[in-house]
């Protein structure tokens, strides 16, 4: 159902976040992921965001030891759905 095509990181130092891209195959597959991740990213930090533009899914947090973990259990949950 769902593959990473590719995974980058970024940082926002004027907002001092710290975001993860994944893009994926399509939109449905990015939107599907944000819906249904975005609660249990916010139990792990409340200060993360989970949201997706066209076939990307971003993971943005203000901590960046935060965003490798969840961005590593992230990509482990879209890898079992492949």
């Amino acid at each position: 159902m769902a593959k990473i095509l590719n995974i980058k990181k970024k940082q926002d130092m004027t907002k001092k976040r710290y975001i993860v891209e994944f893009e994926l195959e399509n939109r449905n597959i990015a939107e599907f992921f944000a819906a249904s991740y975005l609660m249990s990213i916010r139990i792990e930090s409340r200060l993360a965001d989970l949201y997706s533009k066209k076939q990307y899914l971003y993971l943005d947090t203000p901590n960046k030891d935060i965003t490798i973990k969840l961005a590593k259990l992230l990509k482990e949950e879209i890898e079992k759905k492949n």
